[in-house]
């Protein structure tokens, strides 16, 4: 779970209640510019939740973090590697081959 500030949950349910407010019409549907303006809206609020110095805190992770999942792929980029070299080789031997010819 991560913890969310009282004023990014203020802003995601802002930028719902203006989503919400495109589709429930009781009376008459909404212009095309009403509509840009609501979503408008909705995305400025949801950016404003989503880069709130509070919450791009939590996108940064120590370094020890970030070696740890190095490591988790290591092994797997390593058999990886090791394959495309040895099929690389037989297609550059193959190559100058047939420039000799």
């Amino acid at each position: 779970n991560m913890p969310v500030g009282m004023d990014v949950k203020g802003e995601v349910l802002q930028g719902i209640e203006e989503l919400e407010k495109m589709h429930t019409t009781e009376t008459s549907p909404l212009s095309a510019l009403e509509l840009f303006t609501r979503s408008r809206h909705a995305l400025a609020y949801s950016s404003k939740a989503f880069f709130n110095p509070g919450m791009v805190g939590q996108l940064y992770f120590p370094a020890e973090h970030k070696y740890a999942i190095y490591m988790l792929f290591a092994p797997a980029s390593m058999g990886l590697i090791v394959t495309l070299v040895r099929e690389v080789k037989p297609f550059l031997s193959r190559k100058q081959e047939k420039k000799v010819e």
